[in-house]
């Protein structure tokens, strides 16, 4: 035995024995049977009985916090205006906590809570209380960890005690936004106007200040092309069946098929949207509004709402039923939200104020992301079919072709030696340069080619934790986002006509369902940065991995 341990015993011994030593990371591998009278009280905790919970994270550095509060069949913000919270999420958070049944203990000083992350700064402090605002139990969640079931787990310690165990349920990422902030944003419902199930849209007004829109889809029987069976009868009567050709000339009645229509109607304007924007009428009616956040209970002229910049107004009936009563919701946006971050955007619209009118609304404010407001700010331009080239155009494009064929046929003809300068006059002085015969002049410079007003995309996005409008079951790390955009692009690069399956496949973006699609839009309508990259792009060209604030993107222009 060693000097040191010798004498670390005769201490211990002259103590009686009554020091105790503890191990700030005591064996996790094996499950405690005796938990603590806080982690007792917890689990044994009636979750259908809660109506409110608490989550504060920070006491002295920012000290943040949040009510959630039930409502209902759903649950409210109290501390954000009473805005309806996500239902979902609050339940992920219920299910989470039906996991804290039991643990492995992992440390027992206070003095290690900062390196589980349930300290008094980084530690996220949930309580849960019943109708009576009786505290029911308190947990403090750290960090993440692996658990035993290879799931995510949580490091967690109950009211003040200084235990700290690893338990199965994955609370921190359930709790917080990004960046470890404790905010009503992440509990906010996202979606202000979806429409409801088992119902379609007939038309969609758009109010501006300039013009009103309105689109309606209408249902019509098209013919089905089929084959000329009596045509082929007379060229081969084996063909003409059991009645011969006779039987063939008998007139089958035509097959039709039932088709979508858009309508265009503004002022003593009338028109059906041409194919080709078609999908620009067709989204407006199946499209959801997502929010960015709540804003502060004002009036709404404080934003721009009493006189909106535009208006729109869904009018919907139940499927396939015309004869069912129609209703609407309608939804404004007012001003514009500029980006005040340092940067080449800075002072751009990023965002804009927006309402829901009518009872579901409340009057609640929210702020919608710029692509959100561009979707539906639709002009009468939008739905035009794009103009025919004029018929002089044409011809002169004819006319070039021959002059090229021309050329092309025409020999070479030997090309001739620059004329010598000519000769210095005899009574010109010495020191007079000779001047050189003139260069023939270069071609004026031609006008950079104009771009396209408008272009068509389709992208694959990887969305990481932290981005832009992340989706909560996006978990990979920003390195990893990146990573999977470049190894994607490569597989990508060997197919490109199946970008449309890889988009349905990775993509983090709604438009995944359309195999990336994301229509046709003009300058101003995307992020700068995805924008700029888009309208570098040929049609049926692939971009290099873009980043953007929502993550990484792999874009192809397909027009």
């Amino acid at each position: 035995m060693s000097k040191n341990n010798l004498i670390a015993l005769l201490i211990l011994a002259a103590l009686g024995g009554a020091a105790v030593v503890y191990n700030l990371n005591e064996p996790s591998g094996t499950i405690s049977k005796d938990l603590t009278p806080g982690f007792d009280r917890f689990k044994a905790i009636d979750l259908s009985a809660v109506e409110k919970i608490t989550i504060s994270k920070g006491k002295s550095k920012d000290p943040q916090k949040l009510e959630l509060k039930r409502s209902g069949d759903g649950w409210i913000l109290p501390t954000a205006w009473d805005y309806p919270a996500d239902k979902k999420k609050v339940q992920e958070v219920l299910d989470e906590l039906k996991k804290v049944k039991t643990g492995e203990r992992s440390g027992s000083q206070r003095t290690s809570h900062a390196n589980f992350k349930v300290d008094e700064e980084k530690g996220v402090v949930l309580t849960l209380f019943d109708a009576k605002g009786t505290q029911l139990g308190q947990l403090v969640a750290g960090g993440d960890t692996q658990s035993r079931t290879f799931a995510s787990g949580s490091f967690v310690r109950f009211e003040d005690e200084n235990e700290v165990w690893k338990i199965d349920a994955s609370l921190r990422n359930k709790l917080i936004s990004y960046p470890e902030k404790v905010e009503p944003k992440g509990f906010i419902e996202k979606v202000l106007y979806k429409l409801p199930e088992e119902h379609e849209a007939v038309r969609v007004t758009l109010t501006r200040a300039d013009q009103n829109i309105l689109v309606e889809k209408r249902v019509v029987e098209t013919p089905v092309e089929k084959k000329d069976e009596k045509k082929d009868a007379e060229s081969d009567p084996t063909k003409a069946g059991e009645g011969g050709i006779a039987e063939a000339s008998k007139e089958a009645k035509p097959e039709t098929k039932k088709e979508d229509e858009y309508w265009i109607t503004s002022g003593t304007t009338s028109f059906k949207v041409d194919k080709s924007k078609q999908y620009d009428a067709s989204s407006l009616f199946t499209r959801d509004l997502r929010i960015e956040d709540a804003a502060e209970k004002k009036d709404p002229k404080d934003y721009g709402l009493d006189k909106p910049q535009l208006k729109v107004t869904v009018t919907y009936r139940k499927k396939d039923q015309k004869d069912a009563p129609e209703q609407s919701a309608t939804f404004s946006f007012g001003n514009a939200i500029k980006e005040d971050k340092e940067g080449e955007q800075k002072g751009e619209d990023k965002a804009y104020y927006a309402m829901l009118e009518g009872e579901a609304g409340g009057g609640r404010i929210y702020s919608v992301a710029k692509w959100d407001f561009t979707t539906w700010n639709k002009q009468v331009k939008d739905f035009e079919k794009p103009p025919e080239p004029k018929p002089e155009e044409k011809k002169d494009e004819k006319k070039d072709e021959k002059k090229d064929e021309a050329k092309a046929e025409k020999k070479e003809e030997p090309k001739l030696a620059a004329p010598p300068a000519p000769e210095p006059k005899k009574d010109a002085p010495r020191n007079e340069p000779t001047k050189a015969a003139p260069k023939p002049s270069a071609a004026a410079p031609t006008a950079p080619e104009k771009g396209p007003e408008k272009v068509k995309v389709s992208h694959v996005l990887f969305m990481y934790k932290g981005s832009e409008r992340a989706l909560e079951t996006v978990t990979r790390t920003k390195d990893e986002a990146k990573k999977a955009a470049d190894d994607l692009l490569v597989e990508i690069k060997k197919d490109p006509s199946k970008f449309a399956d890889h988009a349905k496949k990775h993509s983090d973006c709604p438009s995944k369902e359309d195999g990336g699609d994301l229509g046709e839009f003009g300058r101003g309508a995307m992020t700068k940065i995805f924008e700029d990259a888009a309208f570098s792009l040929k049609p049926g060209e692939l971009s290099s991995v873009v980043e953007t604030e929502f993550g990484y993107h792999i874009i192809q222009r397909t027009k």
